[in-house]
Parts: structure tokens; sequence; C-alpha cells
């Protein structure tokens, strides 16, 4: 096999990689989030059933409101925060550049003017 055949597979081979690898980060974090939201519906008291799935939209639908986000962003940023504070042993300066980034289509929390 000639050198340019090499380096094109190698490129695709990284380019599938990091497609992969966006996808499963993505997973994980979705995954993460609708854990987190399900915990803040059951603390909240919202749930009327087992599975929860009025609390979660109910508290979907409010957080999604009060940031202007939809549904699937809310679940998102929850995911991203629960990533964001997990304390990890080694590591951790490169999560903190990781979630800062995953932060992005969320917002500046710095500028929320919502009250406590």
């Amino acid at each position: 096999m000639n050198r340019p055949k090499k380096i094109m597979i190698a490129g695709f081979t990284v380019i599938v990689g990091l497609l992969v690898a966006g996808l499963v980060i993505q997973q994980w974090t979705m995954a993460r989030g609708h854990r987190a939201v399900y915990n803040l519906a059951k603390e909240g008291g919202f749930c009327k059933t087992d599975g929860c799935e009025e609390g979660m939209a109910y508290a979907t639908d409010y957080l999604g409101t009060e940031f202007g986000l939809s549904p699937q962003m809310v679940q998102w940023c929850m995911g991203v925060d629960s990533i964001a504070h997990q304390k990890l042993a080694f590591g951790n300066a490169m999560k903190t550049v990781l979630t800062n980034a995953m932060y992005i289509p969320c917002g500046d929390p710095s500028s929320d003017t919502t009250e406590e």
C-alpha cells in the first residue's frame, strides 16, 4: 500500500474514532442528566408514580422556562453539571476544561438573574 492511502486510512480512522467518542460522551452526559432530573423530581416531591415521568416533565418544563432551554438541553445541562461536580482521583483539570466547553450551550450561569 502506498503512503497516501495509508495516510488517508489513518485520517479516516481518527475521524471515525472522534465521532464515536463524541457520541459516547453525548449519550453518557444525557444519561447523567436524566438521572439528575429524576433525582431533582424525587427530592422536590413532584413524583406521583413510581416512574416519575410527570415529575420529571414538570421539573424539565420549569427549568426550561426559567432558563430558556429546550427539554433536551435541560437534560444536557443537568448532565454536564453532574459531571462537573464529580470529584475524580486524577484528571480534574482536564475534566474542568471539558465541562466548561460542554456548558457553552447552557448559557452563562454567572449572568443568571433568578431569585433564590
